[in-house]
């Protein structure tokens, strides 16, 4: 797993679909892809990524996922300046 978007997203979905013994067990079960075992940086890194990517979007009136994808995605049309 990736824990930052386990945390985020994955928690929020299992909340909201009343499932979060499957996501507590699921956690549990998992290991971070991206951190060694005790390292704590990445995922503190991650989570202050997010929270920056929160702020944009509720600055820009847009989505969290427009917000984190906007200055790497290009659909062809102008781009609007951060």
């Amino acid at each position: 797993m990736i824990a930052a978007v386990m945390l985020s997203a994955g928690l929020g979905a299992g909340l909201r679909e009343r499932r979060y013994r499957a996501w507590r067990r699921d956690w549990n079960a998992a290991r971070d892809v991206i951190a060694a075992d005790g390292d704590r940086a990445p995922l503190l890194g991650a989570l202050a990524d997010l929270g920056a990517y929160a702020w944009r979007a509720a600055r820009q009136g847009c989505s969290l996922r427009e917000a984190a994808t906007r200055d790497i995605e290009w659909d062809g049309d102008a781009m609007a300046a951060p």
